[in-house]
């Protein structure tokens, strides 16, 4: 059991923090409250009733006094606890304005994976112009080998008319030998120079052939890089829609965690709004609790007033009483003296 202070009553508990020799609740000193005490008990046979009045009519004005400190403590612990609930309340505020810049960070999310399906969706479209451009220049090839052909196709139509023309002089010659012996020595030199023409067309025709041999090898060294190209195209088509898949997934994935966010901001705001209406009760309990302070702390200052009235009434009639009384002390020791006398 902790110790009892005489003034206030407070029993003295084990979590007190002020000194031993005084009370946490009044911050009087035990000693000399009992020192007053005793000195009142000692004294109190001594005093008057008119005394004994007054004094606990200080007694009375003191204990008002220190409930009227209590009531103001309660007081000011209510304003205290509504300073907190409004404190609550802007703490709650700030957690709204969270959750709006969290709302306004997955709205940008939203847009940032739009813009990224936009790129996939040019990308894709990069890659089927690029295999547009590989088709064209399959069919570029295939007109190549066509004009190849037709190039083949009128070599060999021109060297049919060569030996068409040629047999149609030998014809002609023919019958320009038969026809005429003094022109066959402007034949025999005309055949020369065409012989000549014609060993120089053979020439132009091997020299044709190697440049057609050459254009060949390099229509085959051309469909090789159409091949390898084809292949790179293939592999650069596999990546992309490897690259599309991962992307669609991630993309997914995305859009689950925006849908759990939005489902965690609809709690959170569930949450908040359910904080907020409590918030608002306690501070309309603690608004009712200052005001039924306020009203009692009236009434003790009501009280106190009447007390110190009562007070003052009985404070002078304790002195008319000491001046009586010191009045007939002197009366009665002038008696006795003049008895004595």
């Amino acid at each position: 059991m902790g110790k009892t202070c005489l003034s206030c009553g407070y029993e003295r508990q084990d979590n007190d923090v002020a000194p031993e020799y005084e009370c946490p609740r009044c911050q009087r000193v035990y000693a000399k409250v009992e020192a007053a005490f005793r000195w009142l008990e000692e004294h109190d046979a001594q005093l008057t009733p008119a005394q004994k009045a007054a004094w606990e009519a200080l007694a009375r004005e003191r204990a008002a006094q220190e409930a009227l400190a209590r009531e103001t403590a309660a007081a000011q612990e209510a304003l205290t606890r509504e300073r907190a609930a409004q404190e609550a309340l802007a703490r709650e505020r700030a957690a709204q304005e969270a959750l709006e810049r969290e709302r306004k960070a997955a709205q940008e999310a939203l847009e940032r994976e739009k813009a990224a399906r936009e790129a996939l969706e040019r990308e894709r479209a990069a890659a089927q112009e690029a295999i547009a451009r590989e088709q064209a220049a399959q069919e570029a090839l295939v007109r190549e080998q066509a004009a190849q052909e037709a190039l083949v196709r009128e070599q060999a139509a021109r060297e049919q008319q060569l030996k068409e023309q040629a047999e149609a002089e030998a014809r002609a010659r023919d019958m320009a030998a038969q026809e005429a012996r003094q022109r066959e020595q402007a034949a025999l030199e005309l055949l020369a120079s065409k012989e000549e023409a014609a060993r120089e067309a053979i020439k132009l025709a091997k020299v044709a052939k190697q440049g057609l041999a050459a254009s060949e090898k390099a229509t085959r060294e051309a469909l090789a890089q159409l091949e390898m190209t084809r292949t790179a195209h293939a592999e650069k088509e596999q990546a992309m829609r490897d690259r599309l898949a991962s992307a669609r997934a991630e993309l997914e994935a995305r859009e689950q965690a925006v849908r759990d966010a939005v489902s965690e901001m609809t709690a959170a705001r569930n949450s908040l709004s359910e904080q907020e209406t409590e918030a608002n009760r306690t501070v309309d309990a603690a608004r009712q609790e200052l005001a039924a302070a306020e009203h009692a702390t009236r009434d003790a200052l009501a009280q106190l007033d009447t007390a110190r009235s009562a007070f003052s009434v009985r404070e002078e009639a304790a002195l008319e009483a000491i001046a009586e009384e010191k009045a007939a002390r002197r009366a009665h020791a002038v008696g006795l003296t003049g008895n004595g006398g």
